[in-house]
């Protein structure tokens, strides 16, 4: 493949916390794009606030120091799709990648399109449900990545809307979406405390493979 996964920035739990803390991440992971792809993409404006608000979730969640994570990772050898995190480790028995992608819309509604929803960007937009878009990642990793599968490493898709609070119906969770839902978690900014709770039961100690690792150089399916 002309472009291989590449993970732009990645550090253990503890690791990202104190970069956060410390004001250093902003400048760690744009300097890591620039050097990695030539340039730095239109929304890494809010990235010191998308992933500030995510470790505060984060640092908050009873899960050991040294699980990792991978933000801005680019799944596929063919196009942009970047995954925003991935929260590597395991519950034990079981190795677990956790796909999150962050949203900071404070509003959506829904479509009649199947899988799409009606957003705040650019004054409103048609874009897919955010948790689409991370079942569709996981769906890349698992067809372009062979050893992921072989090492039996299973991958967990989630959304995450950190300034989205919950409305009464919420159209995000309207019945048309409910079987995505299923297979793919939508966390709101009132859901701090579930959101918590996934990732603790998930990958609340370090995992047995170097997930990172496989997810950036492990074998590519032959296409």
């Amino acid at each position: 493949p002309d472009k291989p996964a590449m993970i732009i920035y990645q550090e253990t739990k503890a690791g990202f916390i104190e970069d956060i803390q410390n004001n250093y991440f902003a400048a760690r992971i744009e300097d890591a794009f620039i050097k990695k792809t030539g340039s730095l993409p239109v929304d890494s404006r809010g990235w010191a606030n998308d992933y500030a608000r995510f470790s505060t979730v984060l640092s908050s969640a009873k899960v050991a120091d040294d699980i990792t994570i991978a933000i801005e990772y680019h799944c596929s050898p063919v196009g942009r799709k970047r995954i925003d995190v991935l929260l590597a480790g395991g519950d034990g028995g079981q190795d677990n990648g956790l796909i999150i992608e962050l949203k900071a819309w404070d509003t959506a509604s829904a479509t009649e399109i199947d899988g799409m929803v009606f957003s705040p960007i650019g004054g409103g937009t048609i874009k897919q449900h955010p948790s689409l878009q991370a079942r569709q990642y996981k769906g890349m990793i698992l067809s372009f990545n062979q050893d992921i599968s072989a090492a039996g490493i299973q991958l967990h898709p989630s959304a995450y809307l950190c300034n989205l609070y919950r409305r009464t119906p919420e159209p995000l969770e309207d019945a048309r979406y409910q079987s995505l839902l299923s297979e793919s978690r939508l966390f709101l900014a009132d859901d701090n405390a579930q959101l918590k709770a996934y990732i603790e039961r998930l990958v609340p100690r370090k995992a047995k493979n170097d997930i990172l690792f496989l997810l950036e150089h492990g074998k590519w399916r032959p296409a």
